[in-house]
């Protein structure tokens, strides 16, 4: 009897909110290669009852610059109020109320990304100075396979004054590969 009780209440819960705060997706393209590869299975949490965005997860959000809303998956790289630098084909952090700057810990990325952070279009080698300032509520967002993603570096192209995934666009975080069986594995929030 007490297992039905709480079969229903999920039930009941599940009607009420629209959602258990989970959801699977399946990744699209290299862009987050090599930690995401095409046709990897995914399971997702909503930030919404998790908190806010944090530096390096991997997030889904509605596009802030396609005009159909797709959802796209990309790695958290600035926070609201910081400064994020690419310079030498690295990428450096200023934190909210800091004069230090941060070369970005990026453990994550390939052999074939590291080192490789370019200036828009993404694949010209562009090592130049660029620095972005983040606003209030709002997100910077890199791919993994950093000459191969567009990202917000690129959004600036498509009609949207700035390259930056506001708040409320933040959905889900990635927290776990499910298939393939043989990838099967946690996606762990870092820590910088």
């Amino acid at each position: 009897m007490r297992r039905l009780a709480l079969i229903l209440l999920a039930i009941a819960s599940f009607g009420f909110t629209g959602t258990l705060h989970a959801k699977t997706f399946e990744m699209t393209g290299s862009a987050m290669q090599p930690v995401l590869r095409h046709a990897d299975r995914l399971s997702a949490a909503a930030y919404a009852p998790a908190g806010p965005p944090q530096r390096g997860d991997i997030a889904v959000f509605v596009s802030p610059v396609d005009p159909k809303g797709a959802l796209w998956i990309k790695r958290v790289i600035g926070l609201p109020g910081e400064e994020v630098t690419i310079k030498g084909g690295l990428v450096y952090v200023r934190n909210v109320g800091s004069l230090k700057v941060v070369k970005l810990n990026e453990p994550y990325l390939g052999k074939n990304a590291a080192g490789r952070t370019y200036r828009h279009p993404v694949a010209s080698a562009d090592t130049s100075t660029v620095t972005f300032r983040v606003p209030d509520n709002h997100y910077f967002v890199l791919g993994d396979n950093r000459t191969a993603s567009f990202d917000s570096r690129s959004m600036v192209i498509r009609n949207n004054p700035a390259p930056f995934v506001p708040l409320a666009n933040m959905q889900w975080r990635i927290n776990r590969i499910t298939l393939p069986a043989t990838r099967t594995k946690t996606i762990p929030r870092l820590s910088y």
